[in-house]
């Protein structure tokens, strides 16, 4: 087996645990709700374009201030969607997960006897 081979297995065992179990079943609501698709493209799209006006200095500062008021409010209302909402959380845990899992390998590729377990109850210093 090669190494992708077991990053591949790796992978699929982190989509086993119930984060990421919640992760795919959100993932399958949301792709299947155009409302809420259409939501959050529109609201990721309309920041993006605000974001980039703003660092080309094509903004003045009553504008940022008045789109970002704006972008405020979309964030509200996109949070509201309860599809995009548990989305949100369960991507979140999922990448928690990831994380713990990447410091192990990263501590056994540094040298750590056992790696990094993602408790820091029992650590004695990150390195």
């Amino acid at each position: 087996m090669t190494i992708y081979e077991k990053a591949k297995d790796l992978g699929e065992a982190i989509l086993e645990t119930e984060q990421g179990k919640r992760a795919v079943e959100a993932r399958y609501i949301f792709d299947g709700n155009e409302e809420a698709q259409k939501m959050l493209s529109a609201f990721t799209s309309y920041r993006a374009n605000i974001q980039m006006k703003a660092q080309n200095g094509e903004l003045t500062d009553e504008q940022i201030e008045e789109e970002s008021s704006k972008i405020n409010d979309m964030a509200i209302e996109v949070q509201k969607n309860e599809i995009i909402n548990e989305l949100i959380k369960a991507e979140k845990n999922l990448g928690i997960i990831v994380n713990e899992v990447f410091g192990i390998l990263k501590g056994i590729v540094d040298g750590e006897e056992e790696g990094c377990g993602g408790c820091c109850s029992s650590c004695g210093g990150c390195h």
